[in-house]
């Protein structure tokens, strides 16, 4: 069992992970320090700039999460941590850190058992059909094999739930969602659809694409934004932004992040009016899993801003509301609620009101948007979720035009 592990950060492709910090683990708390060397660097910056600004104090919080949620959003999530257990059974949560893929991890920080660790290797050139079929044997209980445990090793990094791996295309590091056995649709072409829609209402939205594996089956490619090929962005969640403890439900809640954004960002008008607008377009979508590690922000040129979008899959989420509170009338997702919290975004309602008919104008005219990726029967299968009637209903849903 890991109870140290120490912190780096990397920064560029071509350098080294330098050391940062160490994390220490008991069996009542987390605490994390950073290393005097980071201090001294002229390069260093604050993992978080309110919760863990650069002094020599002990940073404490009982999980990965308030100060220390910054070392959750770079550690596996639950896909990751059953690839993890399936070959470590007894592994813990230090154990998940410096176990799972630093290679390919997302974001700046870089995890390892001992202080002066060396990072080397390279990444593996795997066929996606070799990874789905991995995927598969690791979905049905048996026995993987050696080289079945070293392909998955390579999304054991990331967060969520979803079956997940690298790909690399036209020299670019590429995240690849793969559909799982228990799927009820077809997630890849949802998750297209619903970024399509994103870039098309003027959300800052990475590169997407549909990767067939049968006939049937597509995986969905999402360009990392983490990096440019050169340079590496550190990243933090909402949720850590937030500085979210188990159970603070008040903080999942868009307008707590548009406050967030207004003391941590660059440009807090901008990042609140695009926040804004991926609330509205999750409502218009039915994509329900917008939860706060669904939405994040990086670091560019020593600056905090919101990052690009990610997972806005339209009709996801096994809940009746949204994952985190819209407006007055907390998770309803209605466009009459979400005009409710338009002050806490810096807009009056009428500026509010012309957003969001804009942007039912566009997700109108989704089909011709993408018709050239997605055939008639798919789209077919998802049409319940877009503009669905349920988001005109409730007091003031005459301002909107359907």
């Amino acid at each position: 069992m890991t109870s140290k592990v120490y912190v780096y950060v990397k920064l560029r492709e071509v350098n080294s992970p330098i050391i940062a910090g160490v994390l220490n683990f008991y069996n009542d708390r987390i605490d994390f320090r950073y290393a005097k060397s980071w201090l001294n660097n002229p390069s260093a910056f604050a993992f978080h700039p309110d919760l863990l600004p650069l002094t020599e104090m002990v940073y404490t919080s009982r999980e990965l999460d308030g100060c220390l949620g910054v070392f959750r959003d770079s550690g596996p999530g639950i896909w990751g941590k059953e690839v993890i257990k399936r070959q470590h059974p007894n592994s813990d949560l230090a154990d998940c850190l410096v176990l799972s893929n630093n290679l390919l991890r997302i974001g700046a920080f870089r995890y390892a058992p001992e202080r002066d660790a060396v990072f080397g290797g390279e990444v593996d050139a795997i066929s996606l059909e070799e990874i789905y079929a991995a995927i598969l044997a690791m979905e049905d209980g048996g026995v993987l094999t050696e080289r079945q445990a070293l392909v998955l090793a390579q999304g054991s990094s990331m967060d969520g739930m979803r079956p997940k791996g690298f790909t690399v295309i036209d020299g670019q590091s590429w995240i690849v969602k793969f559909p799982s056995k228990n799927d009820y649709d077809n997630k890849a072409i949802n998750e297209l659809i619903g970024m399509r829609l994103a870039h098309a209402c003027g959300i800052d939205t990475p590169d997407v694409k549909l990767l067939p594996l049968t006939p049937q089956k597509y995986a969905v490619a999402v360009k990392r934004f983490d990096t440019d090929g050169l340079n590496i962005f550190p990243l933090m969640s909402a949720a850590s932004a937030m500085g979210y403890a188990d159970r603070e439900s008040e903080k999942k809640d868009y307008r707590w992040f548009a406050q967030t954004l207004i003391r941590l960002s660059s440009d807090p008008l901008a990042d609140c009016e695009s926040l804004f607008r991926r609330m509205v377009l999750n409502i218009m979508i039915s994509n329900k899993d917008d939860h706060i590690y669904n939405q994040a922000m990086n670091l560019k040129n020593g600056k905090w801003q919101l990052s690009p979008v990610y997972d806005v899959v339209c009709g996801e989420g096994n809940r009746r509301n949204h994952a985190m509170a819209i407006g007055d009338r907390g998770t309803d997702g209605d466009l009459a609620n979400a005009l409710t919290s338009a002050g806490d975004f810096g807009f009056n309602d009428q500026q509010a009101t012309t957003i969001i008919n804009e942007m039912i104008d566009i997700v109108s005219g989704w089909k011709d948007i993408v018709c050239d990726e997605v055939d008639t029967i798919e789209a077919k299968k998802i049409e319940w979720a877009i503009l669905h009637p349920d988001i005109f209903r409730a007091p003031l849903a005459h301002s909107f035009s359907a």
